[in-house]
């Protein structure tokens, strides 16, 4: 009896270690999903938001009928800030924009990504490298949803086992393309925030000129 007790714990122990894996992995689908879910609410509401205000701005600025001044000497302060405030709900238009389509190049790489594991581990039975990587600096980012990243087809993913050139190859295209699928996660949540620190600027600055 104390023997097949002894046989069977390993196994159990084994089993809950795996259905423990499994949650976590669950656990870590899910709420990736909701946050990218509550980014994208965010980022399309900051959208909505700044171009409701610039149409009332630019209704605003018809209704008083303010006209530039056009002296080399002389300012118009309150023309300038309801200007200025129009300006910056474009910028964070634009980079809302720009938000929404990087986070689309994200979601296109991450299921060519999830296509490559699959490939290779049904040919081979063989997991591909995970991980994480070192943080860019801002210039290293410029452009980066415009870039081109290595292309891992079919044949490739076939071909990974058979000699080590071929694997080698793979894998160091598989790295290229998880590191820039980890910038392009890092830059959404960049530019998201950056979209809404934008968006509360041109609100104040609007403000500021309501009170002139």
């Amino acid at each position: 009896m104390t023997e097949e007790k002894m046989d069977i714990e390993p196994d159990e122990v084994k089993y809950r270690e795996i259905k423990q894996l499994e949650k976590f992995g669950e656990s870590r689908t899910r709420w990736s999903q909701e946050a990218l879910k509550q980014m994208t609410y965010i980022n399309s509401l900051v959208i909505t938001l700044a171009v409701g205000f610039i149409a009332f701005a630019f209704e605003y600025l018809k209704e008083r009928d303010i006209q530039a001044t056009m002296e080399i000497f002389s300012i118009d302060l309150k023309l300038t800030l309801y200007c200025s405030s129009v300006l910056l709900m474009l910028w964070s238009v634009f980079l809302g924009i720009l938000g929404a389509h990087n986070r689309a190049i994200y979601f296109r790489k991450t299921r060519d990504i999830n296509i490559i594991r699959h490939r290779v581990y049904r040919f081979w039975k063989a997991f591909l490298k995970e991980g994480s990587f070192d943080e860019k600096k801002w210039y290293e980012r410029l452009g980066l949803q415009f870039r081109s990243t290595p292309k891992i087809n079919f044949d490739d993913c076939l071909n990974y086992g058979r000699n080590q050139q071929y694997k080698d190859d793979l894998e160091r295209d598989f790295d290229k393309l998880r590191e820039y699928r980890s910038d392009l996660a890092d830059m959404s949540w960049r530019r998201l925030n950056w979209q809404i620190s934008i968006f509360c600027l041109g609100l104040t600055v609007y403000f500021f000129a309501l009170l002139m």
